[in-house]
């Protein structure tokens, strides 16, 4: 036990073990690197939204990117929260992209000392608890995206935050717990939407309370008032996915426009298609092998050990699994390409892993046998560490890919084109660049892209110098390309594999 004065120990500890595991990890690699590697589109879309705040101004209803193909480059997505926070600490910081990365990865570690108190609070052990926070760590779509640009981390800290708080109140009502957990709700909720499935799975769970109050082992006045401040999480939420549906037809931007694709309006060769995707190329990064047959036996045993389960946790855990099981199929396609939406499952994972070994000691009191579960669950987590620390060296070392290679190569001569005075407000096509604002966000420009070489053409070129265009950077040396476009514009600068255009009167 650890005495009211030390209240403290408990979070040095764990920044002192999280500190650790994100050098064992080699995380540290990333400190100075920009957007890289796998989803690049996706990180320099972040970025780029932090950046726009940060060269316009900073009005919070009005997220921009660089990409002219919306009006004045105007687009919404996430709750942008963490970009504007990140475009402040520019001003005075300096511009640097690791800031982003370090609020995400404080907000996720964040929620996984919460996994620590949640896990402590409803098992009253201190070994299990930590056991199932550094659980995550055997992760490696946990790990690589702790320290990233993409949000899902984030939301999923926050839910995760909430949830102890949540539990706190339901365990000894206090105004301060109830505030904690609607915030971190609605800010988890606001960043993902799809983190929902937790809030939702409390709302189910205070709604059981209120209808059957005779019955219920919660109070009615906390049903209630949970209730009510899930309601006010749901209805904010709601309020900004209106918004940016109308925000972004008022810009006509299709970016983040795209919709679910459920498993029932996809053919029988595309369902076979995403399986394969998900159980011979991304199960291994969800988490360790013996990870997930941990989780896999200690399921099994809380179906076969149902009526030793705690009814309030097990029916808490019994909804969160069918929101595993309904977002997957709305969700489906994602998960083909898309390894950060499996982020959203993981407080499902974490309460099957507490009910699990809830429910065994209920079954089961002696030390002997929570002594091995215990040794052999911290066997499974050392070695996940350690295989999600060799999975990620692979991904760290990924720099360059189809998505990427026009932003990193411009990056990479970013020194000599500045030396060309271009002009802030100057607008800028980037060719070929398959990623909406990879390009642009280096070049620090609002513009337009071409996707493939066939897609430069004079007609095309010209439509973009009649709405402004007045540079093309060429990441291409196909001198097919180079000749075409030599008849519309000349040569500012020249290096191996890219070339800075300035666009002339016909």
């Amino acid at each position: 036990m650890i005495s009211k004065g030390k209240k403290w120990l408990p979070a040095v500890i764990a920044l002192a073990v999280f500190t650790l595991l994100f050098f064992f990890l080699g995380l540290d690699k990333l400190f100075f690197a920009g957007p890289q590697g796998m989803h690049f589109w996706r990180k320099t879309d972040s970025l780029s939204f932090a950046a726009q705040y940060f060269n316009n101004g900073f009005d919070f209803f009005h997220p921009q990117l660089f990409n002219l193909s919306s009006e004045e480059a105007r687009a919404a997505s996430e709750f942008p929260i963490l970009y504007y926070i990140t475009a402040l600490l520019y001003t005075v910081l300096g511009k640097h992209e690791v800031i982003l990365r370090i609020l995400n990865l404080i907000i996720i570690y964040w929620g996984a000392y919460s996994v620590y108190r949640l896990s402590r609070l409803i098992l009253k052990d201190t070994v299990y608890a930590i056991l199932i926070a550094l659980f995550l760590f055997t992760s490696t779509v946990f790990n690589y995206y702790s320290f990233n640009f993409l949000p899902d981390n984030a939301a999923l800290g926050l839910v995760l935050s909430g949830l102890y708080y949540t539990a706190r109140y339901y365990l000894k009502p206090h105004r301060s717990f109830l505030l904690a957990g609607f915030i971190l709700f609605t800010l988890s909720g606001l960043t993902k939407v799809t983190f929902l499935i937790a809030p939702i799975a409390m709302f189910c769970f205070s709604f059981a309370g209120i209808l059957f109050s005779k019955k219920s082992p919660i109070p009615k006045q906390t049903a209630k008032m949970l209730l009510l401040s899930l309601a006010g999480v749901f209805l904010i939420v709601l309020s900004w996915i209106v918004y940016i549906r109308y925000y972004n037809a008022e810009y006509h931007s299709n970016e983040f426009l795209r919709q679910a694709v459920p498993l029932w309006k996809m053919t029988g060769e595309e369902i076979s298609i995403t399986w394969n995707h998900i159980t011979h190329y991304w199960y291994s990064k969800y988490f360790a092998h013996s990870s997930f047959h941990f989780l896999y036996a200690i399921i099994i045993f809380q179906v076969i050990a149902l009526n030793k389960t705690e009814k309030r946790l097990g029916f808490i855990t019994l909804i969160m699994g069918f929101g595993v099981i309904i977002y997957t199929l709305l969700f489906y396609e994602q998960l083909k390409y898309h390894d950060y939406y499996f982020l959203a499952l993981v407080p499902g994972f974490i309460f099957f892993l507490i009910n699990g070994i809830k429910t065994l000691g209920n079954l089961v009191q002696h030390r002997i046998v929570h002594m091995v579960v215990k040794v052999v669950m911290g066997m499974i987590v050392i070695a996940g560490i350690n295989y999600s620390r060799m999975k990620l060296e692979d991904r760290i070392s990924e720099t360059m890919n189809d998505y990427s290679s026009a932003g990193l190569l411009i990056n990479n001569n970013i020194d000599a084109i500045n030396n060309l005075d271009i002009p802030e407000d100057a607008k800028v096509v980037v060719a070929p660049d398959l990623c909406t604002n990879g390009g642009l966000y280096y070049l620090n420009r609002m513009g337009w892209i071409l996707r493939t070489n066939a897609d430069i053409t004079v007609m095309n070129l010209d439509n973009f110098r009649q709405q402004g265009a007045e540079y093309l950077v060429l990441t291409t040396t196909d001198p097919e390309v180079n000749k075409r476009v030599s008849s519309i514009s000349r040569v500012l600068l020249e290096t191996e594999n890219l070339r800075v255009y300035e666009f002339v009167e016909p």
